[in-house]
């Protein structure tokens, strides 16, 4: 199956909490004290747009998306699965970024985030992205680990 990308769907959350990268579910865990699969729905429905990555496999390898904040800025986000690092699913899924990234700043001029500074496939893919680290915070969310901050404008 070729991977693609929809909007999200009831029920991806829970499909993709259980196999959440190790690093992901650790960023997760370092954030908030809610359960994954809670954490992922209410990213997905706070966000305009909400999509899901279903992977070569045809299951939930990813979800992203970007809630609004104060205007114009979104808050992006991406959590995945090994899937989306590996094979087919990753070509295609780097393939599409660029236009996916392009959507999402036709929406919000400036997208920004904090990712924990211990999930490194992130911290490269938000590099290539064009993304910009701002700021380290020695202690930042539920289990106050570091974490960087990272903007891009459009």
């Amino acid at each position: 199956m070729t991977p693609y990308v929809r909007e999200y769907q009831e029920g991806d959350a829970e499909s993709l909490a259980p196999i959440l990268r190790q690093a992901d579910l650790q960023e997760l865990q370092a954030s908030s004290p809610l359960p994954p699969y809670a954490v992922l729905r209410q990213s997905a429905e706070e966000s305009l747009p909400a999509c899901t990555v279903i992977g070569a496999s045809g299951r939930v390898a990813a979800l992203f998306g970007a809630v609004p904040s104060l205007a114009p800025s979104g808050i992006i986000w991406l959590l995945g699965s090994d899937e989306l690092t590996t094979g087919a699913t990753r070509r295609e899924f780097l393939r599409q970024c660029p236009t996916y990234l392009r959507v999402l700043h036709e929406q919000y001029p400036l997208l920004y985030n904090y990712i924990d500074e211990r999930n490194t496939v992130h911290i490269r893919w938000l590099k290539w992205m064009g993304f910009t680290f701002i700021q380290r915070h020695s202690q930042h969310g539920h289990e106050q680990r570091p974490f960087l901050e990272f903007v891009r404008l459009k």
